[in-house]
């Protein structure tokens, strides 16, 4: 049950939003609004009736998206056009009314998701789009997304010696205490697990790798020399130490094959690693959903020269992962909708299978067409950024926050294949990203500044 505080928090980030729009400008504020609201709200909801509920979703999303279409002098959502780019976004969100229709769940319950999808994806993604599509767009989310990570890595380090408690002791309840969301502390190699204000500890090592790549790529790139008052060197190790306590395997891999794409373009000048990181996904989703390939050979490397704790881990993802796949097969187009629907039931263990990965629990809801363009939106930064700017400009200081935000975008599409957390400061930066890719392709932007005031002006488009 929420408390009476929490509940207050969440209702005062409406007012909060409108004055933070007021006294900064309108991208900043954004940025204050989504990710204050996302990394600080109190987990739980408010119900309205007739309404979806009142939550952290849309205290961040909806009241930025609200704030910024009343107040800002420039009217940029207002003189907002879609194009071809935000073809999968927009399938994506309508997509839930066409699965309710087509499993006879009514007009009213898929309209219903479409307006949660809205909320959680479309209105940052928007948001991205119109505020963030230039290269100081790019810088200011790219540095948000940096200090974000240093304001939650002290938070982590608490939490890691007394368990997940920060939650409780400020909104008088565990976030996790919540229907379907059962917890209990684990202690491990370096003390307790945390989540700080998220649902989970995945999500807050995540969140933490994205701030390490940010970082680390915007302190070498010499775009973000300091920050607090503090020099960049000296707080970089802080978010790698932060990142190590928020002990999440999956999270360093990925902030490793993130930062080794970024470094290879700039020491090398090659897009291999880029590449690779980019094609993992659909890679990933072909063969499972044809059952070419099984994962039995990750999972022993994995047993061999990881932990045989993780093989496990990961087989049994898999293994649920086989039964989703050949539940959605069953209906392949639209999926099975909401209500459980999708759900499996394992007889030879007489369990109920429960997904992990986003892309499994958005291929057996919405089928094909909701897999198709919820990849279609996380891969469109990578595959339009590799395509538009040339490697080896990726370490200038105006693109270098560009580059950093397309390889947390490609990544964060990664871990939506075994994990399921959704974070609207990513689709922010999806829609940025899209949107100066865009503006190449219509000849706004086609040139980056060199290292220096007076270094002449690089083209870098690639045609």
């Amino acid at each position: 049950m929420m408390s009476f505080f929490a509940g207050f928090v969440l209702v005062a980030w409406i007012p909060l939003a409108l004055c933070l729009f007021l006294f900064f400008e309108a991208r900043r504020a954004t940025i204050l609004v989504v990710a204050g609201g996302w990394l600080f709200l109190p987990a739980g909801f408010l119900s309205i009736q007739g309404l979806p509920n009142y939550d952290k979703a849309v205290a961040a999303c909806g009241a930025a998206w609200v704030a910024a279409l009343l107040f800002d002098r420039k009217h940029r959502l207002w003189s907002f056009r879609p194009s071809i780019v935000d073809v999968p976004m927009i399938v994506w969100c309508l997509c839930p009314l066409a699965s309710s229709v087509s499993n006879g769940l009514g007009v009213y319950d898929g309209a219903s998701a479409v307006l949660s999808s809205i909320i959680m994806w479309g209105l940052p993604y928007q948001l991205g789009r119109a505020y963030f599509g230039d290269f100081r767009g790019m810088r200011e989310l790219a540095v948000g997304v940096c200090i974000a990570g240093l304001i939650y890595a002290p938070l982590i380090l608490w939490e890691s010696r007394m368990s997940s408690q920060l939650h409780y002791h400020l909104y008088g309840y565990d976030q996790n205490a919540l229907p379907d969301h059962k917890y209990l502390p684990y202690f491990g190699s370096f003390g307790y697990e945390p989540r700080v204000f998220l649902m989970t500890e995945l999500a807050v090592s995540f969140m933490m790798a994205a701030a390490v790549v940010s970082g680390v790529w915007l302190y070498r790139s010499k775009v973000l020399k300091r920050a607090f008052g503090l020099p960049m060197g000296a707080l970089v190790p802080v978010l790698a130490i932060g990142s190590v306590f928020a002990k999440g395997l999956g999270a360093a891999v990925l902030t490793l094959g993130a930062l080794g794409a970024l470094f290879s373009a700039k020491w090398f000048r090659i897009a291999a690693p880029a590449i690779v990181l980019v094609v993992i996904s659909p890679l990933y989703l072909v063969t499972r959903t044809t059952g070419e390939w099984s994962g039995d050979s990750v999972v022993s490397f994995v047993s061999s020269e990881i932990s045989p704790v993780r093989a496990r881990s990961l087989a049994f993802r898999l293994y649920n992962e086989g039964h989703f796949v050949r539940r959605s097969m069953e209906r392949p187009v639209f999926g099975w909708g909401g209500y459980g629907r999708n759900m499996t039931y394992d007889e030879s263990r007489g369990r109920l299978i429960i997904p992990d990965g986003h892309w499994v629990i958005a291929f057996s809801k919405y089928g094909f067409v909701g897999l198709i363009s919820l990849f279609g939106i996380l891969l469109a930064p990578g595959f339009l950024f590799l395509r538009r700017y040339n490697v080896r400009y990726w370490a200038r200081r105006a693109l270098a926050p560009a580059a950093a935000l397309t390889m947390i975008c490609t990544i964060y599409a990664i871990d939506s294949l075994l994990n399921h957390m959704e974070n609207p400061l990513f689709v922010l930066a999806n829609g940025g990203v899209c949107s100066l890719c865009l503006r190449v392709t219509q000849r706004e932007s086609q040139n980056v500044p060199g290292e220096r005031a007076d270094e002449p002006f690089v083209p870098v488009a690639l045609r």
